[in-house]
């Protein structure tokens, strides 16, 4: 059975509009400790840490480049 928390994750990282999808899950109030798997918690705070970045700020992070 596969993992919700990993399943919102690629759901975003994978959608048209990466960014805006992102900025929705945050709106809705999704945050590190909303995570119970470490895998996720991880991969979360990579996004995070991407799209907060201030000088390319808004940007998720390509599933090619999160699999470095």
């Amino acid at each position: 059975m596969a993992n919700w928390e990993l399943q919102l994750l690629s759901a975003v990282i994978r959608s048209e509009n990466p960014s805006d999808d992102w900025e929705t899950i945050i709106n809705e109030g999704v945050q590190f400790r909303t995570f119970g798997n470490m895998e996720a918690k991880s991969i979360f705070s990579t996004i995070d840490a991407h799209y907060r970045r201030p000088n390319n700020f808004g940007h998720v992070p390509s599933e090619a480049t999160l699999c470095e």
